[in-house]
């Protein structure tokens, strides 16, 4: 499952990133993938993500602006449900498809998070990160992620809630791939390809069964204006050209779709898991 994270980056121009979104709309317009909007992204840039869902790509919420302070470990239930139930109504709006997956602002979720989640209706939360130990490039690191497993599992309200009347109403987590560092396009970028393969290889040898989940986000393909640079320290070890970055990402997908059988969007990966 390839997954882009759609963010309005604030040190690059918008009609590069939406540019950015109409190029991979053309190169994956017949390869499912998941996009995971911030509300404010999906108004900005609501024609090519239209264009996306009418293609058959999924459309998810990652929240409502990626601000410092939308940390879905830290809010209170009431900060959540109101965000969440904003973003999800202005996705909605703008795009003409409501999100039915969510995956958290710097991959942050929590038990009152998928509490919520549950109550909009959504049907997976992607903001788990698989084995991952990557203390110091991780904005938003959780501990607790070195010993998450690689599986997508069901979480049963009841477990979260307890209130056993809710049980049969259940939520997908499906973790994003990794083994010590996160399967996404900063690894690539920092190992290099070959590298990058091998981390591949080195999961499925781990895990047979779970998906292969990669992220990248749709801004990286757009230069940065100096100016207002605000990327932390390890994104300017990335490359600069951002044509580089898009062919890297290209080639990456390329090899992917050679190792595995089938490529799923959201959607299809959630119909074929309860099939």
């Amino acid at each position: 499952m390839v997954t882009i994270d759609v963010e309005i980056a604030h040190d690059r121009s918008l009609s590069d990133q939406e540019g950015a979104l109409w190029r991979l709309l053309s190169e994956l317009a017949d390869f499912p993938a998941t996009w995971f909007c911030t509300a404010d992204a999906a108004e900005k840039f609501a024609e090519p993500l239209a264009a996306l869902a009418r293609c058959g790509h999924t459309i998810g919420c990652h929240g409502l602006d990626h601000a410092a302070d939308e940390d879905y470990r830290k809010l209170s239930e009431h900060a959540q449900e109101r965000r969440l139930t904003s973003a999800t109504e202005r996705i909605s709006c703008a795009i003409g498809t409501r999100p039915k997956v969510f995956r958290g602002p710097r991959m942050t979720t929590s038990v009152t998070t998928q509490k919520i989640l549950r109550k909009l209706r959504y049907k997976a939360d992607f903001s788990a990160c698989s084995r991952r130990m990557d203390l110091f490039t991780a904005s938003c690191f959780d501990w607790r992620w070195s010993t998450t497993g690689p599986d997508p599992c069901r979480l049963l309200l009841g477990s979260v809630t307890g209130d056993p009347n809710y049980e049969s109403d259940e939520l997908l987590v499906v973790p994003l791939s990794g083994l010590g560092l996160p399967l996404c396009s900063g690894t690539l970028y920092l190992l290099g390809e070959r590298n990058a393969r091998r981390l591949v290889d080195a999961i499925r040898r781990t895990s047979s069964q779970a998906p292969i989940v990669y992220l990248y986000h749709s801004y990286e393909f757009c230069s940065v204006v100096r100016s207002c640079d605000r990327r932390p320290i390890h994104h300017r070890l990335y490359p600069t050209d951002p044509e580089l970055r898009y062919q890297l990402n290209k080639k990456f997908l390329g090899y992917l779709e050679t190792i595995c059988e089938t490529a799923y969007s959201a959607d299809t990966f959630l119909e074929w898991f309860d099939d």
